[in-house]
């Protein structure tokens, strides 16, 4: 046991004597390419000012986890990551999702994905039986396999990440709000 007292290990606040070289932690929004811009920004700024290396922990939802997992997930320098973000913003993905759709199985995957959800749901109208259809394939899938090819290839949650920075990217369901 240490010599710390109660209110020193409970306290949010670190005692001069268990101190933490690191200690900044960021919660980046959501808000799509918009939030994306506003991040690459924010990090500019910490970048000019020294702090980027001051990170401890990153939480984020939507752009914002587009944006930290950009930042987190590769081991370059933030320059390289600008470099990356800013040709995201500028060139965007839904070319590349238009082009897999109709490129790929994905159209078919979708189509029969709605032809067989609107049997169901029909049919169970019909008998009054209201058991939830689980999606085949949709608009989510398509974009993730985009995301998987385009910005994050052969990165998963558990990949490592530059400088140990703990990353929580929080997300739901938006058909269902879970």
């Amino acid at each position: 046991m240490n010599n710390q007292s109660l209110e020193e290990s409970i306290s949010p606040f670190p005692s001069a004597s268990n101190q933490r070289e690191k200690t900044l932690g960021l919660a980046l929004s959501g808000g799509g390419s918009r939030a994306i811009a506003f991040h690459l920004g924010c990090f500019r700024a910490l970048d000019d000012l020294g702090y980027l290396d001051k990170i401890d922990h990153i939480s984020s939802v939507s752009g914002g986890s587009l944006f930290s997992a950009l930042y987190c997930y590769y081991d370059e320098p933030f320059s390289s990551t600008d470099e990356r973000v800013t040709k995201l913003l500028r060139d965007g993905l839904e070319s590349k999702a238009w082009i897999k759709l109709l490129f790929s199985t994905s159209l078919l995957r979708i189509l029969g994905t709605k032809l067989l959800a609107g049997t169901s749901a029909n049919l169970g109208r019909i008998f009054g039986f209201s058991a939830p259809f689980q999606r085949w394939y949709s608009r989510t899938n398509l974009f993730i396999e985009v995301l998987e090819k385009e910005l994050y290839p052969g990165l998963s949650l558990n990949s490592p990440t530059k400088n140990d920075i703990d990353v929580i990217i929080n997300a739901c369901e938006l058909s269902t709000g879970s």
